[in-house]
C-alpha cells in the first residue's frame, strides 16, 4: 500500500471510529460518570484507536484488539506523560471500551 492509500484507509478509519467513541461515550454518560472521567477515557480509547492502530498501519480496532499489550508497552515507554496511575486509568479506559 503507497501512502496515499494508507492516508485514505486511516481517513474512513478515524470516521468508523468516531462512531465507536460517540457510542462509548453516551454508555459513559448512562452509567452517570463525570464530564471529567467521559473525557478522560475517550481521551485514552482514542489514543489507542487513532494514533497508535494506525501509527504503522491503518488497522480497524477489532482486529487490533490484540495488540493491547503492544500498546501498554508503547504507552509507558514512549508517552512521557505516562505514569503508574496514566498507566492504570488507560488499561481501565480501554478494558471499559472493550465490555461496550
Amino acid at each position: 500500500m503507497d501512502y496515499e492509500e494508507y492516508e485514505k484507509e486511516c481517513e474512513i478509519i478515524r470516521a468508523e471510529n468516531a462512531d465507536l467513541i460517540q457510542i462509548f461515550k453516551s454508555e459513559l454518560e448512562k452509567k452517570g460518570l463525570s464530564l471529567k472521567t467521559i473525557k478522560a477515557h475517550v481521551d485514552n480509547v482514542d489514543l489507542y484507536i487513532n494514533d497508535f492502530l494506525l501509527r504503522e498501519d491503518a488497522e480497524h480496532m477489532e482486529s487490533g484488539l490484540g495488540r493491547l499489550d503492544t500498546f501498554i508497552s508503547f504507552f509507558v515507554h514512549k508517552c512521557m506523560w505516562s505514569t503508574l496511575a496514566n498507566v492504570k486509568t488507560t488499561a481501565a479506559s480501554l478494558k471499559n471500551s472493550i465490555n461496550v
